[in-house]
């Protein structure tokens, strides 16, 4: 993967926002980071707090010390801006041209009104346009049985940027697109259903739990993967899971936890608060899959990571969708 950047390509109006951070490829997890120059080391970052937010020029200087480290911009409800990730979209010759995939639908509603780029894998795109509405049905999407291959749109989140243009779709200045029909297109041809047909969106809610999404969470850190989410992310979504699940789930939250958190110390402390109850307002059965008489030696033996168990392959995104 790419970190690099294309500083001439970045778009005026995206390198005046100071709300750049950096992230690095030589980390297990993509989180963001804050820089300080002196001395010259990388922080975690909160991507909506102002304090860690960088120039682009301060983010660039923080990417060319480091031959892992990237740049990437927040952006949020005080912006106009709406990100598309595309994910699993490009194909890529040996010739170096690269080609989309069978799935994708036709872009030329984008064509000079969004600002296009390849991701940093060059497997997808980012689109960037302005002041444009996501239907009130939509809800992020990823192909079945294959999570790199899916569609997210955002108003508040976190954007790897590379200046790796597409030219044929980027515009001078960044513009305002129907998002709808894309849209539409899109879970058409990832889910086979059109979510616009009479009966069809609340069917499809019914048969996998996912759907339609409001207008808050357009705008909410929630993510269907674990990419760029902090601690803050995973405790609410724990919340949802109250800890007397059978013993199978309980044992795979807990390897999600250390997948997640960089710190084992840090992934011990939020797996047991939730194990006794702690995040939740409605357990209070201490018996079950909880924190019952030998459920600390086993979270002890789970955070030594026990590579190769049953369930130590669970991601924080498996936990996301069991929240769900």
């Amino acid at each position: 993967m790419n970190p690099t950047v294309n500083v001439d390509a970045v778009p005026d109006e995206l390198r005046n926002l100071d709300k750049w951070l950096v992230w690095d490829t030589s980390k297990e997890r993509k989180r963001p980071f804050t820089w300080d120059s002196s001395p010259e080391k990388l922080f975690g970052a909160k991507k909506h707090t102002e304090a860690h937010h960088l120039t682009f020029d301060e983010a660039v200087a923080a990417a060319e010390a480091s031959e892992t480290v990237g740049v990437g911009l927040v952006f949020d409800e005080d912006d106009p801006y709406v990100g598309i990730d595309l994910d699993g979209c490009n194909i890529q010759h040996e010739d170096g041209r690269v080609s989309p995939r069978e799935w994708l639908p036709t872009l030329r509603d984008f064509d000079d009104k969004a600002y296009a780029e390849q991701s940093p894998s060059g497997d997808g795109l980012h689109l960037w346009v302005r002041d444009s509405e996501i239907p009130d049905w939509w809800s992020n999407i990823e192909k079945e049985g294959d999570e790199h291959i899916g569609v997210e749109v955002y108003q508040k989140w976190f954007f790897t940027v590379t200046g790796d243009v597409l030219e044929k779709l980027s515009a001078g200045e960044i513009g305002t697109v129907d998002l709808e029909p894309f849209l539409r297109e899109c879970h058409k041809s990832l889910k086979g259903v059109d979510p616009l047909a009479d009966g069809s969106l609340s069917d499809y809610d019914a048969s996998d739990g996912e759907g339609s999404q409001d207008s808050e969470n357009h705008t909410s850190d929630e993510y269907d993967g674990d990419e760029w989410l902090e601690r803050d992310d995973v405790v609410q979504a724990l919340t949802h899971i109250a800890p007397n699940v059978s013993y199978n789930t309980w044992r795979d939250i807990g390897f999600a936890l250390v997948d997640f958190f960089d710190e084992k110390a840090e992934a011990a402390e939020v797996f047991e608060k939730w194990s006794k109850g702690e995040y939740s307002d409605e357990y209070d059965d201490p018996r079950g899959a909880g924190w019952h008489t030998v459920a600390k030696e086993r979270a002890d033996a789970m955070m030594c990571g026990a590579a190769g168990a049953v369930g130590s392959d669970r991601t924080i995104g498996w936990g996301n969708h069991l929240a769900k």
